[in-house]
């Protein structure tokens, strides 16, 4: 419409760029904190910076961070995830979600 972003995409963007940062360390936290890699023995296809996802015990636990970000993240493209910086992870980031705006309309 007005080409405005809704609240929910700029929420999205804000966790994926949140995550971006723990997993390159770009953050003073540990990653394994929030997340669990998946094993380099798995080969997967996609990045090489994929998380697993536990099992929630609590419902409740399905909506936090570290549960809410998994799924997204995991399908992000390599050229995206492997970003050097901040700066170019959010710009990778927004040609790909204008490019599937475009597809949308």
């Amino acid at each position: 419409m007005l080409g405005i972003t809704s609240l929910k995409e700029r929420r999205v963007r804000g966790d994926m760029i949140e995550v971006y940062k723990l997993m390159t360390g770009k953050e003073q936290i540990s990653p394994g904190q929030f997340f669990t890699p998946v094993g380099a023995d798995y080969k997967l296809r996609g990045h090489d910076k994929k998380l697993t996802k536990a099992r929630p015990r609590l419902d409740i636990r399905k909506y936090f961070f570290s549960q809410s970000v998994v799924n997204r993240w995991n399908r992000l493209p390599a050229k995206v995830v492997n970003s050097k910086s901040v700066n170019a992870f959010k710009n990778a980031y927004d040609r790909l979600c204008c490019n599937d705006m475009d597809v949308q309309s």
